[in-house]
Order: structure tokens, then sequence, then C-alpha cells
């Protein structure tokens, strides 16, 4: 919300959970980008993400996470923290 604000742009933020439990953190836009943040990534941090993907299409799926390793999988960023807030100021993210 402060990105959204210092920046003044103009886009949803909102979270997305089903009826089973599955969430993600931050949806933006109108569902364009599903973001979840995990300090580490395991197998089941993937689930929630992949229900969205299968659910809604966004236009991208990401988890910030504090590992150091950028990964792509399942159709899902992995991204660093630091690099997603790069990439967010930089305007790649929305």
């Amino acid at each position: 919300m402060a990105f959204r604000s210092y920046r003044e742009r103009d886009f949803p933020i909102e979270f997305w959970r089903t009826k089973t439990g599955l969430e993600a953190d931050f949806v933006l836009g109108r569902g364009e980008v599903a973001v979840e943040v995990k300090s580490r990534v395991r197998a089941r941090a993937l689930r929630p993400m992949r229900a969205f993907l299968e659910e809604l299409r966004p236009r991208r799926a990401i988890i910030v996470t504090a590992e150091d390793d950028r990964r792509h999988v399942d159709g899902i960023d992995v991204i660093p923290y630091g690099q997603f807030l790069e990439e967010l100021h930089a305007g790649e993210i929305v």
C-alpha cells in the first residue's frame, strides 16, 4: 500500500482464499499478480499458488522469499525479497 501511494498508482490490493484454506497473501490489480510471502519455500508452499493459477489465470504468480536463489517452478516465480522490491519499484511487477 505504501508503494501504491508513493508512486501514485491506483490498483486494488486484495487477498485470495479458497474454502479449503489455500490463500495468496496479496492479489495486485484485478487478479493480475498473485504474491505469497514465505521465508523459505518448500514444496507445500507451492500448493496455494498452483490453485490460484488454475482458478484465476493471473498474468504472474510470485513467491517472495528470504532465500538467496531466484527460480521458476511450475509457473511460479520465486524471488528473493530484495530483487522483488527492485522490480516493484522499477514498475516490473504491477
